[in-house]
């Protein structure tokens, strides 16, 4: 994959700048101006609301780092280094290592050859780990495009918008792409359905008994290994939070302890069902004769 014809006339593109002065933004390409690969300079529509006058931006490649929407994905492209910047870092890689030698052998440094670096190594060395990363990152976003339209043929309009929504919340990267549209995928094959967050009904209805306050101390009936006193510390929409209370343990068998502070629903109770008995009928009494 040729990084240095990946970025496009028409593609979006987000802009971060290397200097923390300057504030990024996101817009379309117009034009990748002829020059050396790494200190171009690419002509960008911006998209954020702004003054006329600035509306077209002009920046170097060595001046910020990009990232190209491919699909589902941003592609965060590798930086290319230009001769002038790897003249420097070859400079000043001489120099660290000389310092390290020093630090090392003092009194022999003199003797220890430096290993160094040319500048054409340093441009070869980015271009072909650049490659390599970018052509990475493409595929997985291309794999995460492919899966999200697979999601989109088995689910509704309304719920795709929906999942698209949600996908925005992560990171854009195609290996974030693949885990939300393959789980999706597997939870349609497995459930029917996409797996959409439904928020419960809100506390406004929570739970209202006449046995039922709060620190009230109640009997829950199936608890494992028989009925326990718990202390009720919150009362949901649908269950009841209680915590257990009374004498330690004596049976250490782990099936039959439950946790400290459970969810219970209110049927069971013991409270729930004498409430809700018929009273009891005295028989009546027969006077002897």
């Amino acid at each position: 994959m040729n990084i240095e014809s990946y970025i496009q006339s028409g593609d979006e593109i987000s802009v971060m700048f290397r200097s923390l002065a300057l504030v990024g933004f996101r817009g379309t390409v117009l034009e990748v101006r002829e020059g050396e690969p790494g200190a171009r300079e690419i002509v960008i529509e911006r998209a954020d609301d702004c003054a006329d006058g600035a509306r077209i931006a002009t920046v170097g490649e060595d001046q910020a780092v990009f990232s190209v929407r491919r699909g589902d994905c941003w592609v965060d492209v590798p930086c290319l280094l230009s001769l002038a910047e790897a003249e420097a870092k070859a400079g000043r890689a001489v120099i660290n290592e000389q310092k390290r030698i020093q630090k090392k052998v003092p009194l022999f440094a003199d003797q220890v050859p430096v290993n160094t670096r040319s500048a054409a190594e340093w441009v070869e060395g980015a271009r072909s780990t650049g490659e390599a990363n970018l052509e990475a990152r493409h595929k997985a976003a291309l794999h995460a495009t492919m899966l999200r339209t697979m999601v989109s043929q088995r689910v509704t309009p309304s719920e795709y918008e929906t999942l698209v929504a949600s996908r925005q919340r992560y990171p854009g990267s195609g290996t974030y792409g693949m885990i939300f549209w393959q789980k999706q995928l597997d939870h349609i094959e497995c459930e029917g359905t996409p797996d959409i967050f439904v928020p419960k009904v809100t506390l406004a209805t929570m739970l209202s008994f006449p046995w039922l306050k709060s620190d009230a101390e109640l009997t829950w009936m199936t608890a494992p290994g028989g009925p326990k006193r718990v202390r009720v510390l919150f009362i949901g929409s649908e269950s009841i939070m209680a915590q257990m209370t009374g004498e330690p343990f004596t049976d250490y068998d782990p099936g039959l302890i439950p946790k400290r502070n459970n969810w219970i629903k209110p049927h069971e109770f013991t409270e729930a069902g004498e409430l809700s008995a018929p009273p009891a009928v005295e028989a009546p009494c027969h006077q002897q004769v």
